[in-house]
């Protein structure tokens, strides 16, 4: 039914640094594999058996008890994920009981409770459970995120600040669609008016996303080649071969604010510094990310902040990509204002803390201090929230279609803007798509320095 082996195409990198999943202190290979399936099989099922080669080394930390009846193993999981580990008629733990020789109980759906393995081998309760483990981890990453940890930056005199850094951009870097047309149309109107024929082109340069904004005007007399096209910002139309033509240029100054307007700006009351997303699907799980927040403060925040707000200052701009004339996100950088490295050392040791135990999944080893001011999401839909938005509710992977701006001029003109100086005295934990009182994020917990 299944055949596996190397993907067709698989690079040598991903076979030799395959995905990783951390249990309990230990660290799991998921091997690369191609799966053949039949039509009525559904995902739960191909997942499950992708997974049980990485899940074959048990883990000796499980607390198994022995019974009269054999061993008793328990873990509690989120309602949510128990379809996952129950599979499609039931087949996922089927499969799971038979291979491990053992019975596992679940829920019913919408309840919350404990699933309780028991087997008469302690080997079979500890590999059922090591299953399941990843199971649960596998599907929990393509949850959407739910709540993030986050310092807020929405402080009056900021937002004020953000309000001008907003106005002076759309007035010195926007060139809107009417701006374009009606420039065209003047470029149109003379070169008519000085007998020169208009023949529409394409634009050609250096990204394929490059838009049909200019015409290409042939000319009687012979044709003129320019120095060079990195003065038209690597954009230029051409005259067909063997076709005396000239090289019309459209000035930087026409094309560098392509995609800049009012509806890509952060809403100010939502400025925030992120920690770490979260994927909390129940109120236990709120709970416990609350008393692992106050462990936190307890261990290591205290004496990082010296029991007082951290002063920061939030200044300058900065670019998430490697092309500042295809950006996506730009934000403003967060720093200490005494120029200390405190507020580096707290993030990090937070979210290390986290990834410990199994609430952030690692994908950084330090936090990127920055709070996004322009997203290019917002366009479409301003509850938008960056990267973050990789999966739907059924888990399926969700792609952003974006429609990228040129931030070099707003780099130029706004390299060092001020939007003011904060003191950080609360972390929270906040939760995606809400909206409090005061129209920040809603939130569901938090600890304070002072």
């Amino acid at each position: 039914m299944y055949s596996t082996g190397l993907l067709f195409g698989e690079s040598i990198m991903e076979v030799l640094r395959p995905q990783l999943i951390r249990i309990g202190g230990r660290v799991y290979r998921k091997n690369p594999i191609q799966e053949q399936t039949y039509q009525h099989e559904d995902e739960d099922d191909d997942c499950y058996q992708g997974l049980v080669e990485c899940a074959e080394e048990s883990c000796e930390g499980y607390e198994v008890v022995q019974t009269p009846q054999g061993f008793r193993c328990t873990l509690k999981a989120p309602s949510l994920l128990y379809k996952h580990i129950v599979g499609k008629r039931g087949d996922t733990r089927k499969k799971l009981e038979v291979e491990t020789k053992t019975s596992i109980s679940i829920p019913k759906p919408g309840q919350e409770g404990e699933i309780v393995i028991t087997g008469q081998h302690r080997s079979g309760v500890i590999s059922a459970r090591t299953r399941i483990d990843v199971l649960l981890l596998t599907f929990r990453r393509k949850q959407p995120f739910t709540h993030f940890l986050a310092f807020f930056l929405n402080e009056a005199e900021v937002q004020e600040r953000f309000l001008k850094f907003q106005e002076e951009v759309l007035e010195k870097c926007s060139m809107n669609e009417d701006g374009y047309r009606h420039t065209l149309e003047i470029l149109r109107i003379w070169f008519q008016t000085t007998a020169i024929k208009l023949r529409t082109c394409r634009l050609s340069g250096h990204d394929s996303r490059a838009q049909p904004l200019c015409g290409m005007w042939d000319l009687p007399g012979p044709g003129l080649e320019p120095a060079s096209p990195a003065s038209a910002g690597g954009l230029s139309t051409t005259a067909p071969p063997g076709k005396p033509g000239i090289h019309i240029f459209i000035f930087n100054s026409f094309i560098e604010d392509h995609g800049v307007d009012s509806t890509i700006f952060q809403n100010p009351k939502k400025l925030h510094l992120t920690i770490g997303m979260l994927v909390l699907l129940s109120e236990q799980e709120i709970q416990q990310t609350c008393e692992m927040l106050q462990q936190c403060k307890e261990e290591f925040i205290d004496d990082i902040s010296g029991g007082k707000p951290l002063e920061v200052e939030m200044a300058g701009i900065e670019y998430m990509n490697d092309d500042p004339g295809m950006v996506d996100v730009l934000y403003a950088k967060v720093h200490m204002k005494d120029g200390s490295n405190r507020l580096q050392e707290l993030v990090d040791r937070v979210l290390e803390r986290f990834q410990a135990s199994g609430l952030i999944v690692k994908e950084w080893n330090s936090v990127k201090l920055h709070a996004t001011v322009m997203n290019t999401l917002f366009r479409k839909d301003p509850n938008a929230e960056g990267r973050y938005n990789l999966y739907t509710t059924d888990g399926k992977y969700a792609f952003k279609e974006r429609e990228s701006f040129d931030g070099r001029n707003i780099l130029k003109l706004f390299e060092n803007f001020c939007f003011g100086t904060l003191k950080l005295n609360s972390i929270h934990i906040s939760q995606r798509f809400t909206v409090d009182s005061f129209g920040n994020y809603a939130s569901c917990g938090q600890i304070d320095f002072s």
